[in-house]
């Protein structure tokens, strides 16, 4: 798997079945480098949701679906929910995000990180 793969990962509910975070499985877009070195165990991600009123928070981007990304229905790229997994909880590779997505979704972690 690679930068801009869209990937169906299997999330653990939060512990306690309590907080925000993205839980079960879920399309998510892989952010990080290098996501393909045999020696590096985990991957960073941006969670995907069908809930498209999260749109209304900050850092956050609508992908429409398509034959490329491989995502079945309106999606939400959030970005403040950026996060690390271990490789192992990857299902599948469902597609790759498209390059102008891709650079929305960098734009978004810059101005999130503020660099």
């Amino acid at each position: 798997m690679r930068k801009g793969d869209v990937i169906l990962l299997d999330l653990d509910n939060p512990p306690g079945g309590s907080g925000r975070e993205q839980s079960g499985a879920r399309p998510v877009a892989v952010i990080s480098l290098g996501s393909d070195d045999p020696h590096n165990p985990m991957i960073t991600v941006v969670p995907c949701t069908g809930q498209i009123d999260k749109q209304r928070y900050p850092h956050t981007m609508v992908v429409q679906p398509s034959s490329q990304n491989g995502l079945t229905a309106e999606s939400v790229l959030m970005a403040f929910q950026v996060v690390s997994y271990d490789k192992r909880r990857m299902v599948k590779i469902i597609g790759k995000l498209e390059q102008e997505h891709m650079e929305k979704l960098e734009q978004l972690l810059k101005n999130l990180m503020q660099i």
